[in-house]
């Protein structure tokens, strides 16, 4: 619905939102608004981690590995890329195909999103020909990410659907393919996917707000305040899902509620998307407060 609050595309709720289990989100002072963006970003892509090696600390190669984690901890992201790159030669397999989806997650964070492409591509293409499983759907999952990303949400699909075919049971590729069909307001069919990523994960919070989000433009606003309470309950800061309920409340023309949940959001501005703030208090302004 063209009124309701902030789609699903380009902010952390929504699509792929597996976050790299090594780089750690922190907040540094008078940083939060870019770390932030930084950490929306990593919530959306999912890092190939079977090939870190088990190593001694001070082998070469698990020192690489460790140094450039380090650097992506601390957004270093051209840092890493060098690290990852100088390990290839040494590495196969395993080892390599997470450099690889290493360098393309870092490429991901600056927005390029060829490289990130070509880099995960490349890493799948060597998860194929090790017959590697958890490889190919982590790297199906990226790419599906950034054909999402470029806009080509029936590439995206394409490639979700690869993976769910090969792991059906990974609830994120279900909520990743509901995404790029709620995008395409193919509301019913991305409402299925959530459905079986729910079922699959019951404490997928996206999952519940980006369902919410279909209910809510198909009319179906009790449907998906049920939902977006479920999301608060599962994250009491997921603000952007106090500012949907807001925004369903109005549609259900309760102001009384609207407001309260518009406020609420605004209690949490600091997990808003970029211009979410200032949209809640248009919301709000609307209303006559």
């Amino acid at each position: 619905m063209e009124e309701f609050f902030y789609p699903l595309i380009g902010i952390a709720a929504g699509l792929l939102i597996v976050l790299l289990a090594r780089v750690r989100m922190r907040l540094i002072k008078n940083e939060e608004e870019r770390l932030k963006r930084m950490e929306e970003k990593s919530e959306k892509m999912e890092a190939y981690l079977d090939g870190i090696p088990s190593l001694p600390p001070d082998n070469p190669i698990r020192k690489g590995f460790d140094d450039g984690i380090r650097a992506m901890d601390e957004y270093k992201w051209n840092e890493a890329i060098g690290i990852f790159r100088n390990l290839l030669p040494n590495t196969e397999g395993e080892q390599k195909g997470t450099l690889l989806n290493f360098i393309g997650l870092c490429f991901y964070q600056q927005d390029k999103l060829d490289k990130a492409l070509g880099h995960y591509q490349e890493s799948l293409k060597l998860a194929e020909e090790i017959q590697d499983k958890e490889g190919r759907v982590v790297n199906l999952n990226n790419i599906g990410m950034v054909y999402a990303q470029k806009g080509d949400y029936d590439a995206a699909i394409r490639d979700y659907t690869k993976a769910i075919e090969i792991d059906p049971n990974n609830a994120d590729t279900f909520s990743n393919r509901g995404a790029a069909y709620y995008t395409e307001k193919d509301y019913d069919t991305a409402i299925r996917d959530f459905d079986k990523a729910i079922e699959l994960d019951s404490e997928l919070a996206r999952a519940f707000y980006n369902r919410g989000n279909a209910y809510a433009d198909k009319k179906d606003y009790d449907t998906a305040i049920r939902d977006f309470n479920k999301v608060i309950e599962l994250n009491p800061n997921y603000a952007i899902a106090m500012a949907n309920m807001g925004d369903a409340y109005k549609l259900k023309v309760d102001k009384d509620k609207a407001r309260e949940w518009y406020r609420k959001a605004l209690e949490k501005k600091e997990y808003l998307p970029d211009g979410g703030e200032e949209i809640v208090r248009q919301r709000l302004k609307e209303l006559g407060e």
